[in-house]
């Protein structure tokens, strides 16, 4: 009824959650992009302690008894995530339905856990932001001007897979030498003790994001996901306000950001966080370089 209703001619499916298999079904080109890891992974995140590299019948089941992660579906049992697995495979191979990855490491995990699309051909194409809003970062440029404390900017949700935890366990330390900003933390970040050269803002409107990192000037942005990002949009406007990032070793920032020369990367727990700023702030030469060459470097649009 939809399709005939708004003369649909073709279906991007960038996840199948809340969705049928009869999506593959109908009578027009049918894409399927890669934004997540479900349904093979329930949890969503193809992370069980660590980023998982297989995941047959038997780890499944264990994943779904003893996994943490494991908090966005209770119903299902076993026996239909297997079938919606074997499913999926054939609606996608049977019809040659295109594959888009947004990142390597997304392509190079779905093939190393589905077993079907080790020889299947998925074509690596990366997100852009919108134009609107890289003319809007462009505006909104601002001088570097290190001020005698780093100023650190942590922006986007802070629920724990994004490292709401880690952040909190780090925040004593960070406070003592650093001044923090987080930028759009939701309802579900852990809460912080008031501090003078802390700042906590829970929402943000989108339009007016470039202006408002203009006015707070950060000089890092720190990116601390303890499970694999699939793209991060957030990685892209750091990049396109000019902002190096700090970011884990995971996913898409490891795949995204080249150590040293457009950011920096640390271990998924954090623990060499703080050695890493401390190299930073007596090197600041360094920071400004990284900072020049994203603001030299064009960005992606959606438009790209």
């Amino acid at each position: 009824e939809i399709q005939e209703s708004f003369s649909v001619q073709a279906v991007m499916i960038s996840t199948l959650i809340g969705h049928s298999l009869d999506l593959y079904d109908l009578k027009v080109p049918v894409l399927q992009v890669l934004h997540d890891y479900y349904p093979w992974c329930p949890p969503l995140y193809a992370t069980w302690d660590k980023p998982c590299s297989t995941c047959d019948g038997d780890r499944l089941g264990q994943c779904l008894q003893q996994n943490p992660a494991h908090q966005f579906f209770g119903e299902e049992k076993l026996d239909w995530y297997l079938a919606l697995r074997e499913g999926l495979m054939d609606k996608i191979t049977s019809r040659d339905i295109p594959v888009v990855a947004p990142s390597q490491s997304v392509r190079t995990r779905w093939q190393q856990l589905a077993p079907p699309l080790q020889g299947y051909p998925v074509q690596v194409i990366g997100h852009g932001l919108p134009d609107w809003e890289l003319e809007a970062f462009d505006e909104c440029a601002w001088k570097h001007d290190t001020g005698d404390k780093l100023h650190l900017l942590v922006l986007g949700v802070l629920s724990d897979h994004k490292g709401g935890k880690t952040l909190k366990r780090l925040m004593p330390e960070l406070l003592k030498k650093y001044r923090v900003t987080l930028l759009g933390t939701g309802e579900d970040a852990p809460s912080f003790d008031q501090h003078p050269d802390l700042k906590v803002v829970k929402w943000y409107q989108l339009p007016e994001l470039p202006q408002t990192l203009r006015s707070l000037k950060p000089d890092l942005g720190l990116l601390l996901s303890n499970v694999p990002e699939t793209f991060s949009y957030t990685l892209s406007e750091l990049f396109a306000a000019g902002i190096p990032p700090m970011a884990s070793r995971l996913g898409a920032f490891a795949d995204r950001i080249e150590d040293g020369v457009t950011g920096w990367l640390v271990s998924p727990s954090g623990d060499d966080l703080l050695d890493r700023l401390s190299e930073l702030d007596q090197s600041r030469d360094e920071l400004s370089a990284v900072r020049s060459r994203l603001i030299e470097t064009p960005q992606r649009s959606t438009t790209d």
